[in-house]
């Protein structure tokens, strides 16, 4: 998409919606510990953005929430190709 290689279709599908929003954003932007978040959203706060094919990937690891409690970014945003209903 836009001549930038995705690791994935999904990934340069949810660039594309991104763009369509107008938001600001850039692709793999941190290696942190045990995580590279596939996009960081960078308007009024600073969002991680984490895309997965199945929302069943999420339920497996609660971490993402440790970088929020560690003040590493405002909110982290799981994005999937399903409707996700989190509990």
């Amino acid at each position: 998409y836009k001549h930038r290689l995705y690791r994935s279709r999904l990934e340069a599908r949810w660039a594309a919606f991104f763009d369509l929003a107008e938001w600001k954003t850039e692709y793999e932007p941190l290696d942190l510990a045990g995580w590279s978040p596939d996009f960081l959203i960078d308007e009024h706060s600073s969002i991680l953005v984490e895309i997965k094919p199945y929302s069943s990937y999420f339920a497996e690891d609660s971490f993402y929430f440790d970088y929020i409690l560690a003040e590493m970014c405002d909110a982290i945003l799981l994005l999937t190709n399903e409707i996700m209903r989190y509990e």
